[in-house]
Parts: C-alpha cells; structure tokens; sequence
C-alpha cells in the first residue's frame, strides 16, 4: 500500500524500469538461443533444409518473445518459424539485435528521467504522515 501520491510516482517509476529490465533480458537471452541455433546450422551440425525440432533448443519463453516482437503478425511468424527455421531464424536474429538496440538506446534515455523523478518525489516520499495531516486539517 502506497501512502502518498509521491510514494506511488515513485512506484510507477519503478514499475516502468523492472519492466523494461525484464524485456531487455528476455530478449537478450532469445539472441542467445537464436544465436546458437543459427551458428549450429552454419557449422553443418544441424543442415538448414532437415527438420529443426525447435522445442529442444528454444524454450516457451523465447518463442513468447518471438511472438511479442512482432505483435499482431506473430503467431504467423512462429508458424512460419516452425515450417521453415533455417530460412527464418537469421531474419529474427537480425530483428533481434535490432530491437535489443534500440530499447537499450530508450532505456538509457529513460534513465535519465527515472533518475529525475526519483529527486523530486524521493524525499516527499517519504513524509507520509504531514500527508495525512493536511487531509485531517482540511477535514477539520
């Protein structure tokens, strides 16, 4: 339970930066997966063209996603990543890393304003009960 408005901005805050933190780490870890697989394809020890059973080397994490980066067409692309991986996996490898960048970028960016918003709302944060006070002495 949040006990002021400044406590509960700073919660947001928080939220918004586990948040991103989550997504940045899933998607590194997808890269990761990805990666393997790809280079084990272009090492000859999986051929391109055989069947990739693609549950052994990318969990149900990865393929979710898969499936959130390309949001309304992804189960499309999942499906077409099931039928046919060794065309499609380079293609979301590269849309991968492209991604990864650029939320890398937008979380430095909002860092800057996360860092911001915890200097103005920390201290008032933490005066919850001057908070309550005003609210009774107005009631009064």
């Amino acid at each position: 339970m949040r006990k002021n408005q400044y406590e509960e901005i700073l919660f947001i805050c928080e939220d918004d930066m586990f948040e991103l933190d989550v997504l940045l780490e899933s998607v590194s870890v997808t890269i990761k997966r990805v990666g393997e697989l790809v280079e084990s394809m272009e090492g000859n020890s999986l051929k391109p063209d055989s069947s990739i059973h693609l549950n052994e080397h990318l969990t149900s994490l990865n393929m979710r996603c898969i499936e959130w980066l390309y949001g309304d067409h992804g189960l499309d692309v999942v499906d077409v990543l099931q039928k046919n991986a060794g065309v499609t996996l380079p293609v979301i490898l590269t849309r991968l890393k492209q991604k990864q960048e650029e939320w890398s970028m937008c979380q430095s960016d909002f860092n800057k304003v996360w860092a911001e918003v915890y200097s103005k709302n920390y201290r008032k944060s933490l005066d919850y009960r001057s908070f309550y006070s005003k609210q009774q002495d107005t009631r009064i």
